[in-house]
């Protein structure tokens, strides 16, 4: 018995100090835990959870198809991984990946739902300023062909030129001997 409170205070101590944030509903999403990152990240105290709905830290922003395929997915004692955009308590908007599974009790029943959660708004906001950097990088790409474009033009016709000057040059030489003669 002994062995057994050690290895379940073991337990509560690794989700307690855990980096990820970890929530335990029942099946109906009802939050019955979180541990204190959830707490520092979404800034709600437990009190403020415990008995309600995960939808407390829904944002709206993530499309209605995403919940149908997490339902479907830990009803039938499946796994589930995704991105989703929240809301915290003050209204900010942050992105997590959540691991979400089930629960079961010893007859194999699902009891509870855990989900373990890491904030990746930052990460999310390096991938899009990197995007945005990248598109630039191809608009800076395409002036610089159509530059290259207008240089090379310029370079035909400065040659054109070259050439309409050598060909004037080579004509009025001989007109210049023919008029020096019909002058004389």
């Amino acid at each position: 018995r002994k062995r057994l409170e050690e290895r379940l205070q073991k337990l509560s101590s690794a989700v307690e100090q855990s980096p990820a944030a970890t929530v335990i509903t029942d099946t109906t999403g009802r939050i019955e835990y979180v541990n204190p990152r959830f707490s520092e990240i979404t800034g709600y105290a437990p009190e403020e959870l415990i008995g309600k709905k995960t939808a407390i830290i829904k944002s709206g922003f993530t499309p209605p198809e995403v919940y149908e395929d997490l339902w479907r997915s830990i009803l039938s004692g499946r796994e589930w991984r995704g991105d989703m955009q929240n809301r915290k308590k003050n209204g900010e908007l942050y992105w997590e990946h959540e691991i979400i599974s089930a629960v079961k009790n010893e007859r194999g029943e699902i009891v509870n739902f855990i989900a373990v959660k890491e904030d990746i708004t930052a990460r999310r906001q390096a991938e899009q300023a990197l995007q945005q950097k990248h598109a630039s990088l191809l608009e800076a790409e395409r002036e610089l062909l159509k530059a290259h474009e207008s240089l090379a033009d310029a370079a035909r016709l400065e040659a054109v030129g070259r050439l309409a000057a050598g060909v004037a040059h080579e004509v009025k030489n001989p007109l210049t001997i023919i008029r020096l003669g019909v002058d004389y």
